[in-house]
């Protein structure tokens, strides 16, 4: 081989190696932000489901007083906002999906629960607790699924209030009436993922 061919070969080798490198440095780039964006994504699952207990043990105690209950402040979804066009991140439409549809639900449950409460009559606060228990459970599969370490354990308050929703549900409201609680299973920690 002469001279000009190994420098062709070298100039070839160092431009398909630079290529190569900065594909896997992209590919390295990619999946940390994919990693960021899931933790950061399961983080504000956490708190909106924190605050759906919150916005559940307020309306169930006032249900048990007045049938009117009070104005639900809306839950916010900064991370969602924030990020909303880096989702495809994700790699999966379906997980994608079920984020956009679960921050939907979140931003419109002011909206959702004052209907449930004004279509339900004696039943208002079951209906508004159902929904509140729906979206809490979504939250939490959610929050399992995009979590990788630190996955908080569900204080047993919190369960036992929403068992409590959950059993008042099922005896005050037909299976047709709830809200999408049988489309959705709480999802247990796997081992190794608390």
């Amino acid at each position: 081989m002469t001279e000009l061919g190994v420098a062709i070969a070298a100039a070839v080798l160092t431009i398909a190696g630079t290529f190569l490198i900065e594909s896997f440095q992209r590919r390295a780039g990619r999946r940390a932000d994919a990693k960021n964006l899931r933790a950061a994504l399961a983080a504000e699952m956490r708190l909106i489901r924190r605050a759906l207990y919150e916005a559940a043990r307020r309306d169930h105690a006032l249900a048990r007083e007045t049938a009117t209950g009070e104005h639900l402040r809306r839950i916010p979804t900064p991370v969602f906002e924030a990020t909303a066009g880096s989702l495809g991140l994700l790699d999966s439409s379906t997980l994608i999906s079920r984020v956009v549809r679960l921050s939907g639900a979140v931003d419109a449950l002011p909206e959702s629960i004052a209907e449930a409460r004004a279509s339900a009559g004696a039943a208002a606060g079951v209906r508004s607790g159902d929904l509140l228990l729906s979206l809490w459970r979504r939250a939490r599969e959610l929050e399992v699924e995009l979590a990788d370490r630190d996955l908080e354990e569900i204080p047993p308050y919190e369960s036992a209030l929403f068992a409590e929703i959950e059993q008042e549900a099922g005896q005050k409201l037909q299976a047709g009436e709830r809200a999408g609680v049988t489309q959705t299973v709480l999802i247990q920690l796997p081992k190794g993922r608390r």
